[in-house]
C-alpha cells in the first residue's frame, strides 16, 4: 500500500481546489482511494480509510456548493441553432452532470459505510441529508458529440430526479431512457426484483 499512501499524502498536502473540475478530480481520487483501502483486506488500510472519510465528505460538500441543480418543474430550454453555443452548453452540462452524479454516489458510499460501522442515523429523510437533483436520460448522458446531444435534447424525453423521487420516471420513462446510473439507483429504491419487474412491464429486460 506504499504507493497508495504516497498518492494520498500528495493529494492531502495540496489545498482544497476551488474550481469545479479540480474539485471533481479530487473527489474522484479520494473516492477511489477509499474504496481501495476498504477492500484491501488489512487492518491498517481500514484504519487509514476510516480517518479519511471526513476529508472525502468535506470535498464533496465543497463540490455540492459549486453545482447547479435543475428543477423538475422548469420547462426545457431550447438550444440555439448554431453549433458553437451548443458545444459550450454540452461541455458545461457534461461537467455539471458528472459532478452531480459523483456527489450522489459519494454520499451513498459514505452513508453505507456509516451503516456498516453501526452509526445508523436516527432519522432517514430519504434523500441522503441534502437536497439535490440530476438528469435521467441515457440519450443525453451517452451522447458522443455536441450534435448528438442537441438532437437528444430536442427530440427525447429527459427527466429530472429531485431528492431521489422516481415517481415521474416510474410512470412516464421508457427502459431506453434509463442509463446504468439510473438502474443502480432504481435498484436501491425498488430492490432488484422490483426494478426487473418495472423493465419487464415496459417490455424490456433489465
Amino acid at each position: 500500500m506504499s504507493l497508495l499512501d504516497a498518492r494520498t499524502e500528495d493529494l492531502l498536502s495540496t489545498p482544497q481546489p476551488t474550481t469545479l473540475i479540480e474539485l471533481l478530480a479530487r473527489a474522484h481520487a479520494l473516492l477511489l482511494y477509499q474504496i481501495m483501502r476498504l477492500f484491501a483486506g488489512d487492518v491498517r488500510s481500514y484504519a487509514t480509510a476510516n480517518s479519511l472519510f471526513g476529508t472525502l465528505e468535506s470535498t464533496v460538500v465543497a463540490l455540492c456548493d459549486s453545482l447547479y441543480f435543475p428543477d423538475p418543474s422548469e420547462s426545457t430550454e431550447l438550444l440555439p441553432l448554431s453549433m458553437d453555443p451548443i458545444i459550450e452548453f454540452w461541455e458545461w452540462w457534461a461537467l455539471q452532470e458528472s459532478a452531480r452524479r459523483t456527489m450522489l454516489l459519494t454520499f451513498y458510499f459514505i452513508q453505507i459505510y456509516k451503516v456498516l460501522r453501526g452509526d445508523i442515523p436516527v432519522h432517514c429523510d430519504g434523500k441522503l441529508g441534502l437536497s439535490h437533483s440530476w438528469y435521467l436520460s441515457a440519450q443525453l448522458w451517452n451522447s458522443q458529440s455536441a450534435f448528438d446531444f442537441a438532437v437528444a435534447w430536442a427530440e427525447k424525453d429527459h427527466f429530472v430526479v429531485r431528492d431521489l423521487d422516481f415517481t415521474a420516471i416510474l410512470e412516464n420513462a421508457q427502459p431506453d431512457d434509463v442509463d446504468l446510473f439510473g438502474r443502480m439507483l432504481m435498484v436501491t429504491l425498488l430492490g432488484i426484483d422490483g426494478a426487473k419487474a418495472w423493465f419487464y412491464a415496459k417490455g424490456a429486460i433489465m
